[in-house]
């Protein structure tokens, strides 16, 4: 990934630790860093939570996280 740190690199490590019992929630973010990790968390079992884009500043991690199909709860902190 070009980000450090990753979000991308977390969800993988949780996904495989924890598989079904993971969860995680994207709050505002920019770039892509977090959608291929939600999409393999997902895959194994793991929910995927986001904040409503409309109270975000920057919404285009969100934004790619809903686009893959993988959230299960979007909600404003």
């Amino acid at each position: 990934s070009p980000y450090s740190p990753s979000i991308d690199q977390v969800l993988f490590d949780m996904a495989d630790r924890f598989g079904e019992k993971a969860m995680a929630i994207i709050f505002s973010g920019m770039a892509h860093d977090a959608i291929e990790g939600a999409r393999y968390l997902a895959a194994k079992g793991g929910r995927i939570w986001v904040q409503d884009p409309a109270t975000c500043v920057v919404s285009s991690m969100i934004d790619g996280a809903m686009e893959a199909g993988v959230v299960s709860f979007i909600g404003s902190p």
